[in-house]
């Protein structure tokens, strides 16, 4: 009776709105409640919104190291989410992710080596971007609806690999 009470409460949770950053933190928790991650340790790092979704980048420490989870919601009114899918962001350095979503190109910058996010829209008709980090994590998306290349640059402007 107790186990399907849990399951119950769980099953309800998961499809019920939530409010504010405190719901979207509690939600984060129950999606990675068997992940091995401190769960005390959950924080919201940036959010992103497209239309009605809105992309919630949360960060929780293991031992060791921390993760970068971005998790997407629906919103469903004034301060109220969703929750839709956990999703996987690919990361080629050292704490920068980047994930394609709702036709943009999200990166999550939490190295401080970084300084720079150069992008280059390549056959668009516009010129490249040079986006200053100035704070971390930083969030930043970019429409996506070509074909484009992007660096990330220290302080001299050299490419971190």
């Amino acid at each position: 009776a107790v186990l399907a009470a849990v399951i119950s409460f769980g099953l309800a949770f998961m499809g019920h709105p939530v409010r504010g950053d405190a719901g979207l933190l509690a939600r984060a928790k129950w999606a990675m409640r068997d992940s091995g991650c401190d769960l005390d340790s959950f924080r919201i790092l940036g959010k992103a919104e497209q239309g009605d979704s809105c992309l919630v980048w949360f960060s929780c420490g293991t031992e060791g190291s921390d993760q970068h989870v971005p998790m997407e919601f629906e919103i469903t009114g004034n301060d109220e989410y969703r929750f839709v899918s956990r999703r996987r962001p690919w990361s080629r350095t050292a704490e920068i992710y980047e994930l394609e979503w709702k036709d943009v190109y999200c990166f999550l910058i939490d190295n401080i080596s970084c300084r720079y996010l150069y992008i280059d829209p390549r056959y668009r008709d516009e010129t490249p971007r040079i986006i200053e980090v100035e704070e971390r994590p930083f969030l930043y998306c970019y429409d996506d609806g070509d074909f484009f290349l992007y660096y990330f640059l220290d302080a001299n402007e050299e490419e971190l690999l």
